[in-house]
């Protein structure tokens, strides 16, 4: 077995790795804002303004809990505690 290394192969580096991180995490977020979005339009069929005006509250309750703000654990056990709705990763 031959231990040749591709000479053009380079390791990644911690900013490529912070770089993948974080475009993983905007797709994961838009994904479920689009998600959400489509959810709420197909149950409720609000007009646009309110279409909008809850993807604006949504997107500012995303970033609240990507920045720290509001801790998500928090969310989940409001949701349980108040709307009994289970938030559940499968």
């Amino acid at each position: 077995m031959s231990n040749k290394v591709n000479p053009r192969r380079r390791p990644a580096t911690v900013a490529d790795v912070q770089s993948a991180y974080k475009l993983g995490r905007r797709e994961a977020i838009e994904f479920a804002i689009a998600v959400a979005c489509l959810s709420v339009q197909d149950v409720f069929s609000p007009t646009l303004e309110q279409m909008n005006q809850f993807h604006d509250k949504y997107s500012a309750n995303v970033d609240a809990i990507v920045d720290g703000r509001i801790k998500f654990n928090d969310v989940v056990d409001a949701l349980r505690d108040e709307y009994d709705i289970e938030v559940e990763f499968v």
